[in-house]
């Protein structure tokens, strides 16, 4: 299908945007579908999917952000496991391209196991002149082992299916976190406020673990400040937690699968490994 310029704006028509969509899973010439960017209105689109369609004709569908929506929802209602990983746009940048495309290739691959290892730097996704570099390296917020399903993204916008048909069941799960630098003025308090929202969620008293991914530089966020962000919130949930992560509004970055398993530790070393995708 020809798109107009419309498709780059958030105003985009929503049936538009829908026939994109069923389009790309009917499209036997098309292997996987990759979202071009995020954007702010994929909510817009989640109860008028079809999703007996896209059950019917599955491939790997990629994105992160705004996409959570689109991400959490098909694997809700097809049981067909999506990927919290690159854009389109993840790909223009030279910044470590080689190692987003080794975790992107991973899945593409069909590898069933596969570890998810921080990368020596990282900088801001939109930095074009690479000014944001900086030491990369995970943190463990909490000890401990666990195995579960992956759910969950970008916060905000994760929370936005809580109360819904779409929003998955907590219990068993690993669960994704991450911001942008929308967040920036008061991101430990909107961090806390999103989290503590999640925790009142049925379920979440049997999470597995958390992953937290890298905060863009504009939310200045510190090990330090995290663990005393979450400190009083999460002490009596017996999960591990490992934060600075390599997915979000950051480069490079994991694919991971949402609805796929994940395995960590953090004994001796943080392992961090994908056992089903």
């Amino acid at each position: 299908m020809e798109l107009s310029n419309d498709w780059m704006s958030n105003q985009a028509d929503i049936d538009l945007k829908l026939d994109v969509i069923h389009e790309a899973f009917l499209d036997k010439s098309t292997d996987i579908i990759l979202c071009s960017f995020g954007g702010f209105l994929s909510i817009s689109l989640i109860d008028q999917l079809d999703y007996d369609l896209i059950k019917r004709n599955a491939k790997p569908f990629f994105g992160f952000s705004d996409i959570t929506t689109l991400l959490n929802a098909i694997n809700r209602k097809t049981g067909i496991t999506t990927y919290y990983g690159p854009l389109f746009l993840s790909f223009l940048s030279p910044f470590q391209r080689e190692y987003t495309l080794g975790y992107f290739n991973k899945v593409l691959n069909c590898s069933e196991t596969y570890s998810l290892r921080a990368s020596e730097t990282i900088v801001d996704y939109d930095d074009r002149n690479e000014s944001t570099i900086r030491h990369n390296s995970n943190w463990v917020i909490q000890e401990g082992s666990a195995e579960g399903e992956v759910v969950g993204g970008h916060i905000p916008t994760f929370s936005l299916l809580q109360g819904t048909e779409y929003f998955p069941d907590l219990n068993g799960k690993i669960l994704l976190l991450e911001m942008n630098e929308l967040d920036e003025e008061n991101s430990s308090q909107v961090l806390t406020r999103l989290i503590k929202s999640l925790q009142l969620q049925k379920g979440f008293e049997n999470l597995r673990g958390i992953l937290i991914g890298a905060f863009h530089s504009k939310c200045n966020m510190s090990e330090e400040k995290l663990k005393l962000a979450l400190n009083g919130l999460l002490k009596d949930f017996p999960f591990p937690i490992i934060a600075n992560c390599n997915f979000g509004h950051v480069l490079p970055i994991w694919s991971i699968p949402i609805g796929g398993r994940i395995k960590i530790e953090t004994e001796n070393e943080i392992n961090i490994t994908v056992t089903s995708s």
